[in-house]
């Protein structure tokens, strides 16, 4: 955690962290207030790329900064949520704003904000936005925290936007179809800009939102990029479907190793958007070549994303906190590899926010997992651990669960131990269902490897 003897990073961890506040007015008002009315009609002091979608927005975001700093780029990254350290958030070639930095923001724009005028997202996002603008990278790479339309990143005006995937979450907020979702995410969409869309669902809804907003559209459709698999890799084969003169283009084909945690479509998501960016965006942007392009994703890393662990027991720690993203963690389970050389049990460790569709998320993941341990959280989003073991016992019959649930946890302090001492040497712990409940396990892990 954060240093909270600096006053400012106190007053901004006292915030309410769990209230969401969709619209674009106060962090507009907030941005011309601070003098940064450049992000909002640009013309912008770097290229910006807006990232959105259901899943996949880390990934791609990762992958884009692995590449671009390989080509030896300045990138600056916002993302969201953070697992230990607000600081995480806003990095710039990797490595977090400084806590006596972001201090120091926080304390001159705290006198010149209304208090309450802003969430706590809004106001990460408006810090993280006058340090971009301090340090003067290259690139900035924003990913959006939930929607797209009025989420707070979508005040700024990007030169490229990525849309991941449309899937079910935030319905509350969002819509209760695809289509709503998707116009929902669509809103990053700007005219004459390019627009990559990595997803399969909703895909006419996601072309007559392009239609009507007079963005240049990709699909995967349009992107010519081929996967498999050598005897111990993931390969992929990216084909240019531009003539032009930079180096990406001229050459044609980019082929290259990438990590299992990633997925294909978001591999196409990012080479074409670099493929993008190197064809329309400044003229640094065409020394983006192959070579690098390879290096960069096949580098790539991304914490919380099918990440082994090893303290006392192995862990493997995924944010899957949706029904999609769980799909996709249960057929890692079933097909790894890894796993399948362990003689122990795959134990699930889960908690979760009550506004997440957790009955579909266990149903799903109950088929991969020997064992569960089950975890109610803190705060007043979370799902309390009474309503948690109802559903896992509803599922499973009460006979199946009271085998197959090793314990059940209420706080969260101490958590990592926990679950060590309900498990066997041999066993695998998989952590997912929550960022908070991740960040627990980062943190504790830290402390006690010190």
């Amino acid at each position: 955690m954060q240093d909270l003897d600096y006053e400012g990073l106190a007053w901004l961890s006292a915030q309410n962290i769990n209230k969401i506040d969709l619209g674009l007015e106060d962090i507009r008002w907030a941005l011309k207030h601070l003098n940064l009315s450049e992000l909002l009609s640009g013309p912008l002091p770097f290229y910006c790329i807006t990232v959105g979608g259901t899943n996949g927005k880390g990934s791609v975001v990762a992958l884009l900064e692995s590449c671009l700093r390989a080509a030896r780029f300045r990138v600056g990254v916002f993302t969201s949520p953070h697992f230990v350290s607000v600081c995480e958030r806003m990095t710039i070639d990797g490595q977090w704003v400084s806590e006596c930095d972001l201090n120091d923001l926080v304390l001159s724009y705290r006198e010149r904000i209304p208090e309450g005028k802003l969430s706590y997202f809004e106001w990460v996002f408006l810090l993280a936005m006058g340090y971009f603008v301090e340090q003067k990278p290259d690139v900035v790479l924003l990913e959006v925290g939930l929607g797209g339309r009025l989420d707070a990143v979508n005040a700024v005006e990007p030169d490229l936007s990525i849309i991941t995937s449309i899937d079910y979450d935030h319905q509350q907020y969002l819509g209760d179809t695809l289509a709503a979702i998707a116009a929902e995410k669509c809103g990053i969409m700007r005219a004459g800009k390019p627009v990559v869309y990595g997803g399969v669902h909703a895909l006419e809804t996601v072309r007559s939102q392009a239609a009507e907003r007079k963005s240049l559209l990709s699909t995967l459709e349009d992107i010519d990029v081929v996967f498999g698999r050598s005897a111990t890799e993931s390969v992929f084969r990216f084909q240019s479907s531009t003539q032009s003169s930079t180096q990406l283009s001229a050459a044609r084909t980019v082929t290259g190793v990438m990590p299992d945690w990633v997925l294909e479509s978001n591999v196409a998501c990012a080479l074409q958007a670099l493929m993008l960016l190197s064809n329309t965006g400044p003229k640094w942007a065409k020394t983006i070549d192959p070579e690098v392009v390879s290096l960069g994703v096949k580098q790539a890393r991304l914490k919380g994303r099918l990440d082994f662990q090893s303290y006392q027991r192995d862990f493997l720690l995924d944010v899957a906190h949706n029904p999609a993203a769980c799909e996709r963690l249960k057929v890692y389970l079933q097909q790894s590899q890894q796993l399948s050389k362990q003689k122990g049990r795959v134990v699930a460790v889960f908690g979760v926010m009550a506004d997440k569709d957790y009955k579909a998320m266990l149903t799903i993941m109950s088929a991969a997992v020997d064992a569960w341990l089950l975890v109610g959280l803190e705060g007043e989003r979370a799902l309390p651990l009474s309503d948690l073991v109802t559903c896992v016992q509803a599922l499973e019959g009460p006979a199946v669960f009271k085998e197959r649930c090793l314990g059940q946890c209420e706080q969260s302090s101490g958590v990592l131990q926990w679950a060590i001492s309900n498990t066997s040497e041999e066993d695998v712990l998989v952590v997912f269902g929550s960022f908070h409940l991740l960040g627990l396990f980062y943190s504790e892990m830290a402390l006690l490897k010190r």
